[in-house]
This record gives C-alpha cells, structure tokens and sequence, in this order.
C-alpha cells in the first residue's frame, strides 16, 4: 500500500490499532495459558494481564469508532462512488468478525430468554 491519501494514512492507522489489539488479546490468552499451568497467581502476572486487558479494551473501543467513520466515509452519499480498496475490505472483514464474536450472545441464549422459551416450545 502506498499512501497517498488522507483515507490511506486513515486505514494504515486502523490497521495499527488491529495489530495492537491483536498483541494484547494473544499476551492476555498466553498469559492466563501461564497461570493455569502454574497452579497458583502471580502477582506480576496479575498486574500486566490488568494492563493488557484495559488496552485491549481502549483499542477495541477505537477500532469501532474508526471502523464506524471509514463505513460512513465509504456508503455516504457523496462519496459512494469510490471503488473500495482491497485494505478497506480486509478491515470490514475483520469488523464483522469482531462484531460477531463480541456480541452479547447470551441475550438471545439465556435460559430466560424468549428465544430459548420459543425453541422448547417448537420441542
């Protein structure tokens, strides 16, 4: 990718806090990884998977808000005639994957839930 646009400096940035996120997702799963082998807590161990999940979190949060501009960049009106460029469309992947998997699906899978009523009624 050659950036040459404020849009292609935008999408680099996006791309920075994904590879952030993802460093600190898989530090956090290889560190509880660690503490379960080890029977026991580590106060150390405790204190950087604190710090590990509060920026997974931050960056989290700043990967939507930005995902949430580049997808009103890219469907406004105005500007819907530019072709999306293969970056843009790894990153809307992504998007959707993230949403997918940090959706709250016990809201529809709870045992109270009318969904889960309905199917053992359908029973």
């Amino acid at each position: 990718m050659n950036p040459e646009t404020l849009l292609d400096y935008f999408v680099i940035f996006i791309i920075l806090i994904k590879l952030i996120f993802s460093f600190t997702y898989f530090s956090h799963l290889f560190l509880l990884y660690i503490e379960l082998h080890k029977f026991g807590k580590i106060d150390k161990i405790e204190k950087i998977d604190k710090e590990l999940l509060r920026w997974k979190e931050r960056t989290e949060f700043i990967f939507s808000i930005c995902m949430s501009i580049l997808l009103i960049y890219h469907f406004h009106p105005k500007f819907s005639h530019l072709p999306i460029r293969k970056e843009t469309k790894l990153l809307f992947l992504f998007f959707g994957i993230i949403l997918l998997f940090s959706a709250k699906w016990t809201i529809f899978f709870d045992e109270d839930s009318l969904f889960i009523k309905t199917l053992n009624k359908i029973k």
